[in-house]
Order: C-alpha cells, then sequence, then structure tokens
C-alpha cells in the first residue's frame, strides 16, 4: 500500500510540505502582530494624523464592553 501511495504521489507530483507543525499555536504569530501594531502606535494621538471612520469612536472602549456578551463571546471561541 506505501509503495501504490508513493508511486501515486510520483505520477501525480504531489508535493508534501518538508515539515509539518507537531503543535498548533497562534502565540508567536500573536505576538509578531502586537509588536507591528506597537510600532505603528495607531491610537496614539499625532498632530496631522487623522482617521476619518474613527470620529465617533469612543475614548475608552473598555466602559462600552457589555460584559455578558464578552462571556458569551469566550465561551464561543
Amino acid at each position: 500500500m506505501q509503495h501504490i501511495c508513493e508511486n501515486f504521489d510520483t505520477k501525480t507530483n504531489i508535493v508534501h510540505p518538508v515539515q509539518r507543525y507537531k503543535v498548533v499555536s497562534a502565540v508567536d504569530d500573536e505576538m509578531a502582530l502586537i509588536q507591528e501594531v506597537r510600532k505603528i502606535r495607531p491610537f496614539y494621538h499625532m498632530c496631522g494624523r487623522k482617521i476619518v471612520f474613527m470620529k465617533r469612536c469612543p475614548k475608552n472602549l473598555v466602559k462600552r464592553i457589555s460584559l455578558e456578551e464578552l462571556k458569551k463571546w469566550i465561551v464561543q471561541n
């Protein structure tokens, strides 16, 4: 069976990845994104830099979070 599978892969030009992740983890990806966002500092006020769609954005988003909705989201995800 192994020989048949290998022959099929060869004939159909299927390329297998050299290395597969043994543990699925997004921590490194998340940390890389966090570092990039910190460099940009999108919420730091700078004269002349404007974000049109954020005019109505509240200054403190934490006060607008519904704890029930947050708990529901955490349980689902």
